[in-house]
């Protein structure tokens, strides 16, 4: 397999993972508890520390690689309009 085609199967497998795995909703609770509660989130100031942040704190919880994750919180950012 080509490494451009091996690139495009892992982001194919990522985002299904994204879709089946990490409840909007869900994720959207943990998000925002993370955001107002947490003192150690408090201290990133740029938005891909933040993305970065809680792909690490969240990954374990879904059970699911940093990657998917990372694609499920940027994509609740852009399409639910929630500030990070």
């Amino acid at each position: 397999m080509s490494q451009d085609d091996y690139r495009f199967f892992e982001s194919q497998a990522n985002r299904f993972a994204n879709y089946l795995l990490i409840p909007t909703d869900k994720l959207k609770k943990e998000i925002e508890g993370i955001t107002k509660n947490n003192e150690e989130y408090k201290i990133f100031k740029e938005k891909e520390s933040k993305i970065n942040y809680l792909s690490c704190s969240l990954c374990n919880k879904f059970k699911v690689s940093e990657e998917p994750m990372t694609i499920a919180i940027k994509n609740l950012i852009k399409f639910s309009n929630i500030e990070i």
